[in-house]
């Protein structure tokens, strides 16, 4: 489609989604002597990954008043054309927790903004002890516009707010 190839919310609709947040507990993801997990909680941890739109959200988006909440997430090889490769923003907020993206793409070489996330008019996001990185430089997130475009997030002027917080003392988010 032409917004959020896997999710669309819009006309005031929201969004919940909970995850496994490894980010706060990576010991999800290792074995009691540090060895990656192969078992089941390993492998069925909630990914969003491999979705593809043209406009916006390659992954999901949220216009036109929606609200969403994600925690314990993987984004993750979304693809889209213009903006917002993992997720896009449209008069709408976000909250996004205990999450990581990876690996999404803005593909357009001319137009496109935010290999991540793109919030434009209206948007608000805020994410909360979330990575745009899983730690190596082969696997970020990337905008394929020259010039600032924003490879992880990309803010338009109009947009309402863009914070981190960060929380190392409450690792539960």
């Amino acid at each position: 489609g032409h917004n959020g190839g896997a999710i669309c919310v819009w006309n005031s609709g929201s969004l919940v989604v909970n995850g496994v947040p490894t980010v706060a507990h990576p010991s999800f993801l290792t074995t009691a002597d540090g060895q990656p997990r192969t078992d089941a909680l390993a492998t069925n941890a909630l990914i969003i990954r491999h979705n593809q739109a043209v406009l916006m959200g390659g992954a999901i988006v949220l216009e036109n008043g929606g609200s969403g909440r994600l925690r314990g997430v993987r984004i993750e090889k979304n693809v889209i054309t213009y903006s917002g490769g993992g997720i896009a923003l449209l008069s709408s907020s976000l909250i996004v927790a205990l999450s990581t993206f990876v690996n999404n793409t803005a593909s357009h070489n001319q137009y496109s903004r935010g290999g991540a996330v793109f919030i434009d008019t209206d948007g608000s996001l805020t994410t909360i002890r979330s990575k745009f990185t899983d730690g190596t430089n082969k696997n970020n997130n990337r905008c394929l516009r020259q010039g600032l475009s924003g490879h992880s997030v990309a803010i338009a002027g109009e947009a309402r707010k863009y914070e981190t917080i960060e929380m190392s003392n409450y690792p539960y988010g």
